[in-house]
C-alpha cells in the first residue's frame, strides 16, 4: 500500500511508477490509502487501463479505513511508509487511520538539504 499517486511529487512518482510496473508484470496489486485525485496524475489511457483494477481495490480499501477514524491499523500485506528528516516513520498528520503493514517498507527521499 502506498499513501497517494501524483505525476509530481517524489512518494507519488514512486508510487505510481510502482503501480504501472507491478500491473505490467501481473504480480501482487498495489493500493492506495488516499482517493486518487485524477488532475495531478498524467497516464495515457493504456496506463489508464493497466492501473484500473488497482484503483478499484484502492477504493474499496479507503471505504474500509473510512470506519477505521483515528485508530491504528495492522495490514497483513507491505505498506510504503516515509521515512522522516529524523529517519523515524512520519504520521500522516491528519485524522485518517495510522496503518502498518507486514512488513512496513521504510523509503527515504532526500527532500531537504541544509
Amino acid at each position: 500500500m502506498v499513501r497517494e499517486l501524483s505525476s509530481y511529487s517524489n512518494w507519488s512518482i514512486y508510487g505510481l511508477n510502482l503501480m504501472l510496473n507491478w500491473s505490467l508484470q501481473q504480480i501482487q496489486s498495489l493500493l492506495t490509502k488516499r482517493p486518487l485525485n485524477e488532475s495531478v496524475v498524467d497516464l495515457n489511457p493504456i496506463e489508464w487501463a493497466l492501473i484500473r483494477q488497482m484503483l478499484e481495490g484502492s477504493r474499496d480499501l479507503q471505504s474500509r479505513l473510512e470506519a477505521l477514524h483515528r485508530r491504528q491499523v495492522s495490514i497483513n500485506f507491505p505498506v510504503q511508509r516515509s521515512v522522516g528528516n529524523d529517519v523515524i516513520a512520519a504520521l500522516t498528520g491528519n485524522d485518517d487511520a495510522t496503518v502498518s503493514g507486514n512488513p512496513n517498507l521504510g523509503i527515504i527521499f532526500n527532500e531537504r538539504n541544509r
